[in-house]
Formats: C-alpha cells, sequence, structure tokens
C-alpha cells in the first residue's frame, strides 16, 4: 500500500500528491485540492483510510460525464478517437500541474490549473 511506500522512504503526508480520474468532472479539467473527504472515489477512499487523514493533495483529472449506471465499466472502457486529442492535452496539463505543484507548492498549482479553461 501507498502508506507502507511512504514510511519505508520516511515521505511525509503533506509531501504527497494523488493522481485520480474523476468522471463527476467533465473530460479534460482539472481540479486540485489541498485536502477534502473522497467525494465517492473508493480509491481515494482508501489513501484516506490508510494515513488516518483527509489532509492529503490530490490532483483530480476529469473523465466525465458521469454515467447513468456502471461506473466501474466506464472507468475501465477506452475513450473515443474523438476524445483522444483531448485526452492527450488533459495528460500533458496534469503533467505540468504534478510540477508545478512539487516546484511551487499546491496553493500555486491550484491557482494555475483550476480554472475553467475555454475549449
Amino acid at each position: 500500500p501507498l502508506q507502507a511506500i511512504a514510511q519505508f522512504f520516511k515521505i511525509p503526508v503533506d509531501e504527497i500528491l494523488i493522481v485520480l480520474d474523476d468522471f463527476s468532472l467533465p473530460l479534460g479539467r482539472l481540479r486540485i485540492r489541498q485536502s477534502g473527504g473522497p467525494g465517492g472515489h473508493n480509491g481515494l477512499e482508501s489513501v484516506i483510510v490508510q494515513f488516518g487523514t483527509e489532509e492529503i493533495a490530490r490532483l483530480r483529472v476529469g473523465i466525465g460525464p458521469a454515467p447513468a449506471e456502471g461506473s466501474s465499466d466506464y472507468v475501465l472502457s477506452n475513450f473515443f478517437e474523438e476524445q483522444k486529442p483531448l485526452v492527450r492535452s488533459t495528460i500533458e496539463r496534469a503533467a505540468e500541474a504534478v510540477k508545478c505543484a512539487v516546484d511551487k507548492g499546491v496553493v500555486s498549482a491550484m491557482n494555475t490549473f483550476n480554472k475553467i479553461e475555454d475549449e
């Protein structure tokens, strides 16, 4: 588990940034937060339980819109061909957001990447 790795390498929780998919955000949208609940995301809930705190920075990467039902099938399915250019640019922006969070801090990354971009 992530918590065991962090413990082994002596990485404090305030130096961890979790990157996760989020179908409640539109495809291509990024949202960075310093802390908060899992918002229904099982993977994030697992991380919060492991560390015993919601004070974990996270970068949510939009893959929405949310499906009416069958969320696990949706999350595991491939993107449509017409979505792939947006997916590629989103991956690039997410990598830039991680680099910004590491270099300048989570607040700076939030101020830069939480803006809604005109698509």
